[in-house]
């Protein structure tokens, strides 16, 4: 039942930001964890004319006194959450309070990645056509201005080192040979793996280093 509400107001949020069009309950191929994302990217903010720069949008402050930005509502991420928990088990709740007290770039840049889920593995591939585990990361990135090398061994070096319990949205987690995202939550990233695989949600797995891309 409360995913069938998050599906729900999903689609509404959609329809009503123009993200999608058509009558609610339409097909869709998009995975439903993509839907989410794109919902609660909807309003998070837009790009200064010109500049290349990320400007978030204003802050609201609900009644527990959190500041929320706007766009980026406790439905829309609850709903996001609970598309996460079908892939892998996390608590709906405490991801939803890490992603309201985390930076609105930050947000930007995790949401973009789970934006991408169910696109194909293409290597070499950095854009919605197709990503690569360094691709998917500086794609993700990039939408807030920050750009990081093309390998996922370049990507590591350049990152501040931050342990596995200090892990913010969007932070880089990296073995030999891959690279993924963490959702600032224990043992849930998102990455592209290998051709044949689509950009998904899973596990951390084995996780050599890990660190920020910015100093916040």
């Amino acid at each position: 039942m409360k995913r069938m509400f998050s599906t729900v107001l999903v689609a509404l949020t959609l329809l009503c930001s123009g993200v999608v069009s058509g009558p609610v309950g339409a097909a869709s191929t998009e995975h439903p964890i993509a839907i989410a994302a794109k919902a609660a990217l909807a309003g998070l903010g837009t790009e200064a004319p010109g500049t290349g720069d990320r400007v978030p949008a204003a802050n609201s402050t609900d009644q527990s006194g959190v500041a929320t930005p706007i766009g980026a509502s406790v439905e829309t991420l609850t709903a996001v959450a609970a598309e996460i928990a079908v892939a892998v088990p996390i608590d709906v709740d405490a991801a939803v309070t890490a992603w309201r007290t985390t930076s609105p770039p930050r947000l930007r840049v995790m949401l973009t990645a789970l934006s991408q889920v169910g696109t194909p593995y293409r290597y070499g591939g950095n854009t919605p056509g197709g990503f690569d585990c360094s691709g998917l990361t500086s794609y993700s990135w990039a939408s807030v201005g920050v750009r990081l090398p093309r390998t996922s061994s370049l990507q590591i070096e350049q990152v501040v080192p931050r342990d596995l319990g200090q892990l913010r949205p969007g932070d880089v987690l990296w073995r030999p040979g891959h690279i993924g995202m963490s959702l600032g939550i224990p043992d849930a990233m998102v990455n592209a793996t290998q051709t044949g695989r689509p950009v998904e949600v899973k596990r951390w797995g084995r996780v050599i280093r890990s660190g920020s891309p910015i100093v916040d």
